[in-house]
């Protein structure tokens, strides 16, 4: 899916449709009416339209956190946090097996200290 898509909706063909419909049909009424103030209130029922149906185009993609627009941040930060919950715990694991390890050696450093004894083999 294109970005474009991802953010209206509506492909880019169907986009430059709705805003070439809107603009000559806006040029028409501005060269009949002679007055600016059906080209304005065509322009937004244009754009009041096209929202709707961004909001129904998004809708049908399965996108309810961004049919009114609003970004997915929450999700991203929620993703995000269970990512660093996860390399937490990954590396909570890591320290206990470094102290693992710190615990032997200290022990072996320990029994240096003592001489050590050598026992004959039992046959």
């Amino acid at each position: 899916m294109t970005g474009w898509k991802r953010f209206f909706g509506l492909d880019l063909f169907d986009t430059a449709v709705h805003v070439g419909i809107t603009f000559a049909v806006m040029v028409l009424l501005a060269d009949q009416a002679r007055q600016p103030e059906p080209v304005v209130i065509l322009g937004c029922a244009s754009a009041v339209a096209f929202s709707i149906r961004r909001h129904f185009a998004l809708k049908r993609l399965g996108r309810p956190g961004e049919v009114s627009g609003e970004t997915t941040t929450g999700v991203h930060r929620q993703l995000d946090n269970e990512a660093r919950l996860q390399e937490l715990e990954s590396l909570y694991g890591r320290v206990a097996e470094l102290e693992e390890r710190v615990d032997f050696a200290e022990r072996l450093l320990a029994r240096k200290d003592e001489p050590m004894k050598l026992e004959s083999p039992k046959e």
